[in-house]
């Protein structure tokens, strides 16, 4: 059995998590879009490595969490909107007997949700080209590197409005980049080792030497080919082969940082203009990979900030765990918090958090999640830290009044 299928016999603490955190944001996503002025009455959910649809213990995979919360987003918003909405789900998997399976845990909900046999790239230009202009939410949460195409995920990027939620498999890269980078195989060092070896025995030698060396020709071509494979994967990933020589001067202590790094800047040439990578530890607190949020949207940018702090908060994981990820996503709050005078310079009277009766009134909190690294964690300690700037407000309405700058 592959890992892939022994991912379904029951989704693991951290699959749970990074669920709870798709769940959370598609639904505030889907509401936003089509409560907006300008809002059309259509936004598409495409889960691109959809799986089953859940696992044999009963859990929902991303596909049917997001197929039930399109179908009570439509319907509440429908209502409050007076008018009909569209949120389309539409699931994609590879594998014809996990699509199958797939198809009928989506049955429940074959208004809103449908699933496709293929790949993203198969049916990309398709959804393109059936919504052309709604906005789309991307999923794409594969096993490993290799189908994560940088074209595909450029043109899912393609949009005003699109955004992606990418795994990005930091370890996978790791393992790629050894093998596009090793020189000699195990049995081509004991080939070396043994011919500069000095025995009184030459002729036992010798058979070494020819028993070792077409062990050392066929590792030699295995690795030629595993070399050849990992690069062409890697340069599909970042459409380029630049990755090299920004990897390679890394220490190897801080490659994985390296690789994450380079796949956010990768998606800003995508057009994203918000790159949120976060970790996702298991729960017994390993870093197993990041998901990657793109997006041309700052209130997009916060809302999964509160996506990720809720999952953290009311997830499958361990108090301890959680903390690993809080503290991987630390912000520098000096910095913020300097951020934070900077923009609201010679105002008297700025308000914490937004004003419910005037959405478009500057607000302290929103600035803080939509424009600088600060995390939802992070709120009391930046109220702590800004507490000198505080001016009488009415009941609980804090208020701030900043100095003009120099």
């Amino acid at each position: 059995m592959t890992k892939s299928d022994d991912h379904f016999d029951e989704f693991e603490p951290h699959t749970l998590f990074k669920h709870r955190v798709l769940a959370s944001y598609f639904d505030a996503w889907g509401r936003i879009l089509l409560l907006r002025r300008d809002a059309g009455n259509c936004v598409v959910y495409v889960d691109a490595c959809a799986g089953r649809g859940g696992d044999d213990a009963g859990n929902d995979g991303s596909p049917v969490l997001a197929a039930r919360a399109a179908f009570d987003a439509a319907r509440q918003v429908g209502a409050m909107r007076n008018n009909a909405v569209n949120v389309q789900v539409i699931a994609i998997e590879k594998r014809p007997a996990h699509h199958k399976e797939l198809q009928k845990n989506l049955e429940p909900y074959s208004g809103h949700a449908r699933a496709l046999q293929g790949t993203l790239a198969d049916h990309i230009d398709a959804i393109n080209a059936e919504f052309p202009t709604s906005p789309k939410l991307y999923f794409i949460d594969p096993f490993g590197l290799e189908p994560l195409d940088g074209a595909t995920v450029r043109r899912a990027l393609d949009g005003s409005k699109n955004e992606v939620l990418v795994l990005f498999a930091d370890m996978a890269a790791i393992r790629h980049f050894g093998a596009a980078t090793s020189e000699e195989t195990n049995a081509e060092r004991a080939l070396a080792e043994l011919n500069e070896t000095n025995s009184l025995f030459p002729e036992m030698i010798e058979d070494e030497r020819r028993a070792l060396e077409p062990k050392a020709a066929e590792s030699r071509e295995a690795q030629r080919r595993t070399r050849e494979r990992g690069i062409e994967i890697l340069d599909a990933v970042f459409q380029s082969h630049d990755w090299l020589g920004v990897i390679e001067p890394i220490p190897r202590a801080r490659r994985r940082e390296g690789f994450v790094e380079l796949y956010k800047q990768f998606l800003v040439s995508c057009g994203a203009k918000y790159v949120l990578p976060f970790p996702v530890f298991d729960d017994g607190g390993q870093l197993k990979y990041h998901l990657v949020h793109a997006s041309k949207s700052p209130r997009g940018y916060a809302e999964m900030k509160d996506a990720i702090a809720h999952a953290v908060r009311n997830g499958p994981l361990g108090e301890e765990t959680s903390d690993k990820i809080i503290a991987a996503m630390a912000s520098d709050l000096t910095v913020v918090v300097a951020t934070i005078i900077a923009r609201f310079a010679g105002e008297q009277r700025v308000r914490w958090a937004e004003d419910k009766k005037d959405k478009n009134a500057p607000s302290v909190k929103a600035f803080a999640m939509q424009a600088t690294s600060a995390m939802p964690w992070d709120a009391d300690e930046l109220k702590r830290q800004l507490a000198v700037y505080r001016v009488p407000g009415t009941g609980n309405t804090i208020l701030y009044a900043f100095p003009v700058a120099n």
